[in-house]
């Protein structure tokens, strides 16, 4: 009896030890979920604590905003009048957001919406919403709200979509010359661009200032539309490809520095010179690599060496 009785004892402390183990376990992997699905919640909705980023000297009233944390996969950028939208992409991020358009508030910085896409290839921001381009048929025009108006899969390279342009309601391919989408409906048409019109891939018109301009991230040039002649010119080895806000460029160059520079005679009217704390990016080598973007007041610029998405204010 007394085996018996010892025998079931040591039963007994055996499963309530494993029982407990499994309470452990359990547990623990409550604290990660909660753990996680707080980061991910509040890395959603607020930008970050502690900024990277602060203006070291400036010529004009500017201050940084906000600043919201990337990862390394994250990329593209684009802006409408009531969002600035970024692609996150595949990454070794603990949240389930990978493969994703997310849309933040311009002034705040918390985020507004998502849309999933799948290898995103292009992303056009206009005043009303935006045109996305994604692998490996679909071109989808989004609303302010994120939600999609219209996806077609009809121009006949799909797999080869291109860049996108909007000239004059209708959306086209810089693969497909013979086809072009509606605007409103998203329908295919059969339409061809002049070859003035498919200059819009690499130029940007400016017809009430009789100018056209080559932008890159090695240059800027600028001619006359009506006479073709060159009117001024920077070459510099720029961060981000410079933008046209407002009637003026924007610039970012390898020193942290945004210049504003008058859109008729090249004149840079206004700089700021922004300061990194990330020490690594400080010392890392050059040649780095960010986006440009831009909507009335607002500079938006996602910086891929310290995986910030910064929005400064012009007052």
């Amino acid at each position: 009896m007394s085996k018996w009785l010892t025998g079931k004892k040591a039963f007994l402390k055996n499963h309530i030890i494993q029982f407990v183990a499994i309470l452990f376990i359990v547990g623990l992997i409550g604290i990660s979920y909660f753990t996680q699905t707080s980061f991910c919640s509040s890395n959603q909705a607020t930008a970050p604590v502690h900024p990277l980023w602060k203006i070291d000297a400036s010529t004009v009233n500017a201050a940084i905003i906000w600043e919201y944390p990337l990862t390394k996969a994250d990329g593209f950028l684009a802006t409408s009048q009531s969002s600035v939208a970024f692609f996150r992409g595949t990454s070794t991020s603990p949240c389930n957001d990978d493969e994703t358009i997310i849309a933040l508030n311009p002034s705040t910085g918390k985020e507004i919406w998502r849309y999933p896409v799948t290898l995103l290839r292009a992303l056009f921001g206009f005043n009303d919403g935006y045109l996305v381009s994604a692998c490996c048929s679909s071109v989808v025009r989004l609303d302010e709200k994120g939600e999609r108006i219209w996806q077609s899969a009809l121009f006949p390279n799909k797999d080869l979509q291109g860049r996108l342009v909007l000239i004059e309601n209708k959306v086209y391919s810089s693969i497909d010359n013979g086809h072009s989408l509606d605007f409103e409906t998203g329908s295919t048409l059969s339409d061809r661009l002049t070859p003035e019109e498919r200059n819009r891939f690499d130029l940007q018109y400016l017809p009430q200032y009789d100018l056209y301009l080559r932008l890159d991230q090695a240059k800027i040039l600028v001619f006359r539309i009506s006479s073709g002649l060159p009117t001024w010119e920077i070459r510099e080895n720029f961060k981000a490809i410079p933008i046209i806000s407002n009637d003026m460029v924007i610039t970012f160059d390898q020193s942290n520095r945004v210049k504003l520079i008058d859109i008729q005679t090249g004149y840079p009217f206004g700089e700021i010179q922004l300061e990194s704390s990330d020490i690594s990016s400080q010392s890392s080598h050059q040649n780095q690599f960010a986006t440009l973007a831009a909507y009335n007041k607002h500079i938006f610029i996602l910086d891929s060496d310290t995986s910030k998405l910064i929005a400064i204010n012009l007052y």
